[in-house]
């Protein structure tokens, strides 16, 4: 499973994908407008204003998904009614309700999801998500055989017995402790299956000699998941062992980033703002596979379209972006998630972007 970057707070990670907007944020419209999902944007319409009131700039009847300019304002035909979106940047006119002119703008081959820009390329019906630019129905949440960890929705799927561990979405271990084979680490209880001599470390339950560990294939995200997944729910002492397991399984590349990463949060130590401040640029290039031409607040429109909870869009949001741009969005989040630890206070949210946070809303504005 691949976890969005806010997966990871045990090691120090505040992304709260609470996402600040250009221009004048004090009143909070901008903002809404880029996520409706923000605390106190429910009472919103998409334009800023108050739901329940008529917006006199638009108004007027159409039908369908139709899109069109009003000057450089880009709208769609939402609920019948003409509906505002976004602005687009002066080097892209709006023509035929979508900005044109910017390097990689295209929607060739998809039905939704975003153009690279940030102009949508259509919206799902509900019951399916944007996978790649295609919709996809979402299968039914089923744990299928698994009778712990979680299902195809990220569900629990039920807990083992103490001493027992889930692999695989089966209990194993416990009632009679073992150590499987393993000539180092823990057993099944916690219990120590052997130590290895100076020089040696031990993976996967046996001693390799310092610097001889084999390299597998994972990502640095990889690892991450593989951590997340796997490490998290088990007692410290075996956590440390299956965490070295995870860290083996990685590539020369994913080593690598993982470690830049993890130096930068432990320089940090519980300083979330120095996070937000240093750590972005190595928390980007361990999350993302790859990056495209986009902005930073471009990221922010592209997320509009995404599904609540659509990791894999979310994913494909920043990775058509540049990585100075996942760096600069990754500082915002992770300032706002430092100062407003209550992500349902919208008023530290919008005093965050004004005040603690605004450098890295300039930095957003630039990349």
């Amino acid at each position: 499973m691949r976890h969005p970057p806010t997966a990871l707070p045990a090691l120090g990670l505040a992304l709260s994908l609470a996402l600040a907007a250009c221009g004048d944020s004090s009143s909070g419209a901008n903002s809404c407008a880029l996520n409706p999902t923000l605390p106190g944007c429910q009472a919103v319409d998409a334009l800023g204003g108050d739901a329940d009131a008529a917006d006199s700039s638009v108004g007027d009847t159409c039908t369908g998904n139709a899109r069109r300019c009003d000057g450089a304002k880009t709208q769609q035909c939402i609920g019948g009614t003409w509906t505002d979106l976004f602005s687009c940047p002066v080097n892209q006119p709006c023509e035929d309700g979508f900005c044109v002119g910017g390097s990689g703008c295209s929607c060739s081959g998809k039905v939704c999801g975003d153009d690279g820009c940030g102009n949508s390329c259509g919206t799902c019906s509900a019951g399916s998500t944007c996978l790649s630019g295609q919709c996809a129905v979402q299968p039914a949440c089923n744990c299928g055989a698994a009778v712990c960890g979680v299902d195809n929705c990220g569900n629990p799927c039920g807990t083992c017995d103490p001493g027992q561990t889930c692999s695989g979405g089966q209990c194993s271990g416990g009632g009679t402790c073992s150590c499987g084979g393993a000539l180092c680490g823990l057993d099944n209880c916690g219990n120590s299956c052997g130590t290895c001599q100076p020089g040696w470390s031990c993976t996967g339950g046996t001693c390799r000699e310092n610097g001889t560990n084999p390299q597998g294939t994972e990502t640095c995200g990889g690892i991450i998941d593989c951590i997340i997944d796997t490490c998290y729910s088990l007692p410290d002492e075996q956590s440390a062992t299956c965490q070295e397991a995870c860290y083996t399984a990685g590539d020369g590349t994913g080593r690598a980033e993982f470690d830049d990463y993890l130096t930068c949060l432990s320089a940090c130590g519980d300083d979330d703002f120095c996070v937000a401040d240093y750590c972005s640029p190595a928390q980007a290039a361990c999350f993302f596979n790859g990056a495209g031409s986009g902005s930073c607040f471009g990221i922010v429109d592209c997320m509009d379209f995404c599904a609540y909870n659509d990791d894999s869009c979310i994913y494909g949001c920043y990775e058509a972006a540049t990585p100075a741009a996942q760096a600069a969005l990754l500082g915002l989040n992770s300032c706002i998630g430092a100062a407003c630890p209550d992500a349902s206070d919208d008023a530290c949210f919008y005093d965050a972007i004004d005040g603690v946070c605004s450098d890295h809303v300039f930095q957003c504005q630039l990349n």
